[in-house]
C-alpha cells in the first residue's frame, strides 16, 4: 500500500460518505482516472418542493504537496449501448433530466498536504417539478484539468455520478428492441444478434432496452434457454446481474454469458482487488435453442410493467454437418445396396424359374 502511495503522490480519494435522509444505498467501487479516485455514484429521492445536503468527503494522499480542486457540475449521458456515461461537458442547453440547476456546490477547494475536508453541496428541488428521474455529475480536476469536449468519457475525467428521483406519477416506459444469440464485437460497444451459428456457438444471450419515458429505470427479471428436446439448459435469474440503469433517451444492452469465470485482479491505477468476469466457450450441443425473457420495470409510485420475448436459434457447426451428411451418405448407400442386392436376387429366380 505504501509502494502504490508514493506512486500516486498528488492523487485525491474522493469518498462518499453517507447521506441523510432520503439517501438510498449506493455502491462502494471506486472509479480511477488521472489523478483522482472517487466513488461513481450517489441516489436519492427527494420530494419536490424539498432539499437534500449532503457533504463528500476529500483526502489529499500526498505528503509533500498541497492540492487545488477545481468543481464543475455537467450533464452527463450514455456513451454507447454498454451503458459507459459520458460527460457533456461542451453542451449548453440542459438535457431533460439535467440536475444541474437544482444542484449547488463549491466551485473549488484546497487541500493541504496529507490533509482531508468534506465539500457540502446541496440538491433543492423546485415544488413545480414533475415526477421522474434528474441526474447530474459533479467533476473533479486538478492542475487546469477542465476539459472543453462535448463527450468526455470518464475514464478520461473523475465525478460524481448524482441521481434524484422525485416520488410520483411518472412516466415509465420501456421498450424491448431485441433479444436474442448475441456476438459482440471486439470492442463490446455493439454486435450482431444471429438465428444461425456454423462455427462457434454463441456466447451470450443479449437484450436492447430503450428508455422512451422519463424515469432512468433498472429493470429486473428471469431468462431461460432451452434446447430443441424442451429440457432447460441455462436459467438466468436475474435478467440485469448488475443492477444497472437504462438512462432516460438510452438504448442499452444488457449481456448475460452462457458460462462465465469470475476471478479477482489488481487494478493498476487504484491497486485494489477488482472482480473480473471472463466468458468462456458456451458448450452447447448442437441443435435449435430457445429462449424466453421476462422482464419487469417500474417504481416511483407507477405500477409495474412487463416486457416478454421468444427467441430461437440454430448451432450447427460444420464437423456436425460433415458428420450429419457422412451418416446420410452411409444410409443410403446401404439402402441402394439392399436395393441392389434385392433386386439382383430377383432377376436370378427369374431366370432360373425359366
Amino acid at each position: 500500500m505504501q509502494t502504490i502511495r508514493h506512486r500516486l503522490a498528488s492523487i485525491v480519494t474522493v469518498i462518499v460518505m453517507m447521506g441523510v435522509a432520503f439517501v438510498v444505498p449506493y455502491s462502494h467501487v471506486l472509479a480511477a482516472s488521472n489523478s483522482l479516485g472517487v466513488n461513481p455514484r450517489r441516489d436519492y429521492t427527494i420530494k419536490a418542493g424539498e432539499k437534500v445536503s449532503d457533504t463528500i468527503y476529500v483526502t489529499n494522499l500526498s505528503k509533500t504537496d498541497g492540492l487545488t480542486i477545481d468543481i464543475q457540475l455537467v450533464d452527463f449521458g450514455a456513451k454507447d449501448e454498454t451503458g459507459s456515461p459520458k460527460l457533456l461537458l461542451g453542451q449548453k442547453e440542459p438535457t431533460r433530466w439535467s440536475l444541474k440547476s437544482y444542484l449547488t456546490v463549491v466551485k473549488n477547494v484546497k487541500i493541504a498536504a496529507g490533509q482531508s475536508t468534506q465539500i457540502p453541496f446541496t440538491i433543492a428541488i423546485p415544488a413545480n417539478v414533475g415526477a421522474g428521474s434528474y441526474y447530474g455529475a459533479i467533476k473533479y480536476s486538478t492542475g487546469g484539468d477542465g476539459g472543453t469536449s462535448s463527450n468526455v468519457s470518464l475514464t478520461s475525467s473523475s465525478a460524481t455520478l448524482v441521481f434524484v428521483r422525485v416520488p410520483g406519477e411518472a412516466n415509465d416506459a420501456l421498450l424491448l428492441k431485441e433479444f436474442g444469440a448475441f456476438t459482440p464485437n471486439m470492442a463490446g460497444d455493439t454486435g450482431d444478434f444471429g438465428s444461425f451459428y456454423g462455427g462457434s456457438a454463441p456466447k451470450y444471450l443479449s437484450y436492447r432496452l430503450t428508455n422512451t419515458g422519463n424515469v432512468a429505470e433498472q429493470p429486473n427479471g428471469s431468462v431461460v434457454l432451452k434446447d430443441m428436446f424442451g429440457k432447460q439448459t441455462k436459467l438466468f435469474e436475474k435478467a440485469n446481474p448488475n443492477n444497472n440503469i437504462v438512462l432516460i433517451d438510452q438504448t442499452r444492452r444488457f449481456d448475460l454469458c452462457l458460462n462465465g469465470e469470475k476471478t479477482t485482479q489488481k487494478d493498476k491505477e487504484t491497486g485494489r482487488d477488482v472482480d473480473v468476469s471472463k466468458c468462456k466457450d458456451s458448450r452447447l450441443k448442437p441443435g435449435r435453442y430457445t429462449a424466453q425473457i421476462d422482464i419487469v420495470y417500474g417504481d416511483n409510485g407507477s405500477a409495474q410493467h412487463e416486457l416478454r420475448k421468444v427467441a430461437s436459434f440454430w448451432y450447427l457447426p460444420l464437423w456436425f454437418i460433415i458428420a450429419i451428411a457422412v451418416v446420410l451418405l452411409l444410409i443410403a448407400g446401404i439402402v441402394w445396396l439392399l436395393v441392389h442386392t434385392i433386386r439382383g436376387k430377383k432377376k436370378y429366380r427369374s431366370a432360373v424359374r425359366r
